[in-house]
């Protein structure tokens, strides 16, 4: 089966992740360790055969705590460009975003 025929393909539709990863945040020798986990939710919308546009959210929360302090809950909103280079393989670009401040 030959597959060089292909075009890339935009990718289009709605999302929904799950986020799951290690925390290591600190600022001048404090350190604090922990699990990341959230959902992210998105839509892209296909502008050509091989560009997307989309939107992102997301609401993120950790586990890092040292000392009482806490990395505390990030909730993020952006807008982000999608380049498919083949027919398998997007690249992502251009993520513009807005981070809630911590409480």
């Amino acid at each position: 089966m030959a597959q060089g025929n292909l075009a890339p393909a935009a990718p289009a539709g709605f999302r929904i992740e799950a986020i799951v990863g290690y925390d290591h945040g600190g600022v001048d020798g404090f350190h604090m360790n922990g699990i990341l986990f959230g959902v992210g939710a998105g839509c892209d919308f296909a502008v050509s055969n091989s560009i997307s546009l989309g939107v992102d959210a997301e609401v993120s929360d950790s586990t890092a705590d040292k000392d009482g302090v806490s990395a505390g809950h990030d909730l993020y909103a952006g807008a982000r460009v999608t380049f498919a280079v083949s027919p398998r393989t997007p690249v992502r670009e251009g993520r513009l975003h807005q981070r809630s401040p911590q409480d």
